[in-house]
C-alpha cells in the first residue's frame, strides 16, 4: 500500500474557488451595464441559459464554496471564453478567468471522482446549499434503480398520527395511527414485503405503540393489533401475513403476486392506542417522535401529524430524515450523525385544509373522517403538521420531533 498525506478539502478549495468567483465577477463587470440577473448575462454574451445561469451564480456567490456547485464543464468554459472574446471583453479578463477555471480543474482531479462528486463536496463544505446537494434527478434515478433491483415500486406511502386528549379527566391521551401505500406495482412475482410496523416513541425511549397497547379501529376484521382497513384498500383485497416479533410488537407483511400494473394494489392499515400519551408535556417528558421508516421505493412519502386543539403542545413538530444504513434500530434520539438533508417544506394549519392538498391516496379525507368518527372524534377539531418528500432516500426514517 502506498502511503499518502491527506489534504484538507476546505483549506485547499477555498483559494481556487475564490479566484474563480473574482474572475467571473470581473468578466460580468466588464460588460458595460452590469447584469442584474442570469438572463442579462445570456443576452450580453449570447450564451445558452444554463451556462449564463452558472456564470451568474458563480460571480454572485456569497461563499466561495458555493461556486464549486456551479462549475461549468471544460467544453462550456471554452464556449464561455469564445463568447466573451466575441463580445469585446479584454484579453486580460479572459485570461484571468481561464487560469481560475484551470486551477479548479486541478482541484477537482485532486479531490473528487467527477464534477458531480465535487459539487456535493463543495455544497457540504459551504454554508447555504445543504438542501441542494442531491437533485431531484439524482433521487428519481435512485428510485428507478431501487425499484428494478427490489422488484417493486409504488406511487406514494404515508403515515398519519392523530393525537387526542382522551376521556375528560384522564391524565392520558389517545392515538390513532394510519399507514398505507398506493399503487404498489410488483415487477417480480412472489414477493413478500414488510408493509407496516410500530413507530412512535417518547422521551424515555419506550415504544408507545407496543403490540399489547394496540386495538383495531372499530369496523376492522381483526380482533387485536394493527389491522387492515379493507374499505380503503384496492380490490381484490391484498394478501397480508401478520405475525408478532420476539419483543411483542406486531409486523405485517404484504404478499405480492403477479407482475405489472394490472396487479397494482393499494393497502391501508391502522390501529387505535388508548391511554398512551400524557396530556400535558412537562420538563421530564417533553418530547414526542413520530417516525415513518421508508422501506418501499415510492415517488411520494407523506407524514402527517394531527393534534387536537385541546392539547397544549399542538403544531410544534419539526421534521428530519435519518439514514438507516448503519443503525436503524438505535433510538432516534441518539442518531444525530445520521441526519440527511431535507428536501421538503413543513406545512401547518387546520387539518381539513392541510390534508386535502396532494392526498397520498384516493379518499384520504374520507379515511381521516372515518377513523375519527369510529372513535367519536371530530376531524375539524385538529391541527396538522405535514411534510411530503418526493423520491425519498431509502432506507431512511422520516421523523417528526415535538419539543417544548
Amino acid at each position: 500500500m502506498v502511503a499518502h498525506t491527506p489534504i484538507d478539502f476546505q483549506t485547499d478549495a477555498r483559494e481556487p474557488l475564490d479566484r474563480v468567483v473574482s474572475a467571473s465577477a470581473a468578466l460580468i463587470g466588464s460588460l458595460g451595464h452590469r447584469p442584474q440577473k442570469p438572463a442579462d448575462v445570456v443576452r450580453a454574451l449570447g450564451l445558452d441559459r444554463k451556462l449564463g445561469w452558472q456564470l451568474f451564480r458563480i460571480a454572485t456567490a456569497a461563499d466561495p464554496m458555493e461556486a464549486g456547485v456551479y462549475l461549468p464543464s471544460r467544453a462550456s468554459i471554452q464556449r464561455l471564453l469564445e463568447a466573451a472574446e466575441g463580445a469585446g471583453v479584454e484579453s486580460g479578463v479572459c485570461r484571468r478567468l481561464l487560469e481560475a477555471f484551470e486551477s479548479c480543474e486541478l482541484l477537482i482531479e485532486r479531490h473528487a471522482m467527477d464534477r458531480a462528486s465535487f459539487a456535493l463536496m463543495a455544497a457540504s463544505a459551504g454554508d447555504s446549499l445543504e438542501g441542494e446537494l442531491v437533485s431531484i434527478a439524482d433521487r428519481r434515478s435512485a428510485y428507478r434503480a431501487q425499484s428494478r433491483m427490489l422488484g417493486m415500486s409504488a406511487l406514494s406511502s404515508f403515515k398519519t398520527f392523530l393525537f387526542h386528549p382522551g376521556n375528560l379527566g384522564s391524565p392520558f391521551g389517545d392515538v390513532i395511527s394510519l399507514h398505507g401505500t398506493s399503487e404498489i406495482v410488483p415487477l417480480r412475482p412472489q414477493l413478500r414485503w414488510p408493509i407496516t410496523s410500530a413507530g412512535l416513541r417518547s422521551t424515555d425511549h419506550d415504544e408507545l405503540d407496543h403490540g399489547c397497547l394496540l386495538e383495531p379501529l372499530p369496523g376492522c376484521e381483526v380482533t387485536h393489533g394493527i389491522s387492515l382497513i379493507e374499505r380503503f384498500c384496492s380490490e381484490p383485497l391484498p394478501k397480508i401475513a401478520h405475525h408478532t416479533e420476539a419483543d411483542g410488537s406486531f409486523r405485517s407483511d404484504l404478499i405480492l403476486e403477479g407482475i405489472g400494473r394490472t396487479h397494482a394494489m393499494t393497502v391501508v392499515f391502522g390501529y387505535f392506542a388508548p391511554n398512551t400519551l400524557e396530556r400535558h408535556k412537562g420538563s421530564d417528558n417533553n418530547l414526542i417522535l413520530a417516525n415513518f421508516p421508508i422501506r418501499i421505493p415510492c415517488v411520494y412519502c407523506h407524514l402527517d401529524v394531527l393534534v387536537h386543539r385541546d392539547l397544549r403542545w399542538r403544531n410544534r413538530f419539526e421534521p428530519r430524515v435519518l439514514n438507516d444504513s448503519f443503525g436503524p434500530n438505535l433510538p432516534v434520539f441518539h442518531r444525530e450523525h445520521d441526519l440527511l438533508p431535507m428536501h421538503s417544506e413543513v406545512i401547518r394549519g387546520d387539518a381539513m385544509c392541510v390534508t386535502a392538498v396532494q392526498p397520498p391516496i384516493d379518499r384520504y379525507q374520507e379515511l381521516l373522517d372515518w377513523a375519527c368518527s369510529s372513535v367519536g372524534w371530530d376531524l375539524n377539531e385538529f391541527e396538522a403538521t405535514r411534510v411530503v418528500i418526493e423520491y425519498p432516500v431509502m432506507p431512511s426514517t422520516l421523523s417528526m420531533c415535538m419539543a417544548l
